[in-house]
């Protein structure tokens, strides 16, 4: 076992006023970082990180969402909530690489429609 590993220490083992999403909703968005508040972007850790450790490697997301009913335009809401987090990672100083939208077997691409 590494010591990545023995030393990680998930989100759901901290104390209830530690956690982000329990911070920001207790407290507002104004006493959390810009590590915790990517952590929340990012929603959920791997085997041996949590959210909040991979927040602090981030530089740039994709993002990613369905449309179950197979329309594979994006909407105003979709290109407003883009146009948003873009807005918001420069001030993070995080990139927005694209927004993918996933309609049954397949996706339309923000970056290859030239929409970001």
């Amino acid at each position: 076992m590494n010591s990545d590993t023995k030393s990680f220490l998930s989100i759901k083992s901290w104390s209830v006023d530690d956690r982000p999403h329990e911070k920001l909703r207790d407290k507002g968005s104004s006493v959390l970082s810009d590590v915790e508040l990517i952590a929340i972007l990012i929603g959920s850790g791997t085997k041996n990180k949590s959210a909040v450790d991979l927040a602090k490697l981030a530089f740039a997301i994709i993002l990613a969402h369905n449309h179950p009913l197979g329309n594979l335009n994006p909407g105003q809401s979709d290109i407003k909530i883009t146009k948003s987090l873009i807005e918001a990672g420069k001030i993070l100083e995080i990139s927005v690489l694209d927004h993918i939208i996933i309609a049954r077997k397949e996706y339309t691409s923000f970056a290859d429609e030239d929409l970001l």
